[in-house]
């Protein structure tokens, strides 16, 4: 049951996909990011060291399925769980109860069996003791659990990998786009110049237009972000931006033109106001 619990967060960290940075983090000061932020930009700024803690669990629970190596899956399941418990009490991390349930029951498994740690740490003789096991006295049926363990692994194993490709295709979607990135505002152009509307004053204020990984952005305005909702159709270079978090009534939708890498021209409309934006990319933001 432990296996299957944590099996999932295991294989996603392995592929370095619990954690991710978002360029968001990166536009917002370190004063101001929650505990929790802090923490989730700080693991998923280095995916190997994601990938280093996922294959340390997945290696534990798999000595965990056997009895040869019980005792040593435990201790490094252990040593895991209360690094993780600590980290996720000092950042405030919504993980905090989970993790320690995963950490008593493992607890309890080195808690059952302290006698057999104590005696190989002190290396004293232990003290004889009579346990009923069905599988001691059958060797070819013991070794039969073991193979049918390994299968039911492996087949745990994959059974998980839908879940993780489609969280991995989730997180690093519009990854590959071309106009993914932080981009400064040099320039920025009404059809109608001489008529002032809210929307139009809005605009005006934004900074910056930040398209990050996956499906949301933000426009930085002073030292806040505001957030929204984007879709990229690179085919046609197609860029709709919808439901702002403090702009409700903003919907704009339109074409951008790549000059090079680091410049680009988006030409839409604004619901019925037309708009031209020069931007910049801001590589020292990403």
């Amino acid at each position: 049951m432990i296996v299957y619990a944590i099996v999932t967060t295991a294989l996603l960290k392995a592929e370095g996909h619990f954690y991710s940075y978002s360029l968001f983090d990166g536009q917002t000061k370190l004063a101001d990011l929650e505990a929790n932020s802090f923490a989730n930009a700080f693991y998923g700024f280095s995916p190997m060291f994601q990938a280093y803690i996922g294959y340390a669990i997945l290696l534990g629970l798999v000595l965990l399925s056997f009895r040869q190596t019980q005792r040593m899956g435990n201790l490094l399941l252990g040593a895991i769980l209360i690094n993780a418990v600590m980290l996720n009490i000092s950042f405030e991390s919504c993980f905090v109860f989970k993790n320690s349930i995963y950490l008593a029951v493992v607890a309890y498994f080195v808690l059952n069996d302290l006698p057999s740690y104590l005696t190989f740490f002190t290396k004293q003789q232990n003290i004889a003791e009579y346990r009923y096991h069905p599988l001691t006295d059958n060797t070819h049926l013991h070794n039969s659990s073991s193979l049918m363990k390994m299968i039911l692994l492996v087949g745990l194993f994959y059974y998980n990998q839908d879940y993780i490709k489609d969280t991995k295709n989730y997180r690093s979607r519009n990854a590959e786009s071309p106009i993914t990135g932080v981009w400064q505002i040099i320039e920025l152009k009404f059809f109608q110049e001489e008529i002032d509307t809210q929307d139009k004053m809005t605009i005006e204020s934004f900074e910056s237009i930040i398209l990050d990984k996956g499906r949301y952005g933000a426009v930085k305005i002073a030292d806040s972000l505001s957030f929204f909702e984007y879709l990229i159709v690179p085919d046609d270079n197609h860029l709709e931006i919808w439901n702002f978090q403090d702009f409700y009534e903003l919907d704009i939708k339109g074409r951008y033109t790549q000059i090079n890498n680091d410049s680009m021209i988006y030409t839409g409309r604004n619901n019925n106001d037309s708009l031209t934006i020069t931007m910049k990319r801001n590589i020292d933001s990403e």
